[in-house]
């Protein structure tokens, strides 16, 4: 408290799935601590799951050039998206060796993962039998 100025009251932590996620966007604060996953979370896994995989079963099964595979896999995206925010927010950690996020060896390894992809890319065009379908 400095003089003449009164320190507000700290925000009460949000009790609704909705009022963390405002929080976290909000102030950049979230619960780095490790929890067991709920009942809940576990059941909303296993749920989009199934039905991911059943999503991605019936669109991999459209023929191509079918004017349904837009739509299927627009329909997939959706499954995951409302499967991932209905899991809750999860808990982002901290390496041992660096204080706060890991957003250097995250960017590191999504770039990693980007060049092994094009890598890939480009040795299956050298391989006659895969140029084609791909």
């Amino acid at each position: 408290m400095t003089a003449g100025r009164i320190d507000p009251m700290p925000e009460p932590a949000p009790t609704t799935l909705l009022g963390r996620y405002r929080h976290a966007f909000r102030t950049g604060e979230m619960e780095t601590a490790p929890v067991p996953p709920t009942r809940r979370r576990l059941v909303v896994v296993v749920i989009t799951l199934v039905v991911g995989t059943a999503v991605s079963a019936w669109a991999l099964r459209i023929p191509p050039g079918d004017t349904m595979f837009y739509p299927a896999t627009a329909l997939l995206a959706a499954v995951w998206l409302v499967g991932a925010f209905a899991s809750g927010p999860i808990r982002v950690g901290c390496e041992p060796y660096r204080p706060g996020r890991p957003i250097l060896s995250s960017v590191l390894a999504a770039t990693a993962l980007a060049l092994v992809f094009c890598v890939g890319a480009v040795v299956v065009a050298q391989i006659e039998p895969l140029r084609e379908p791909v």
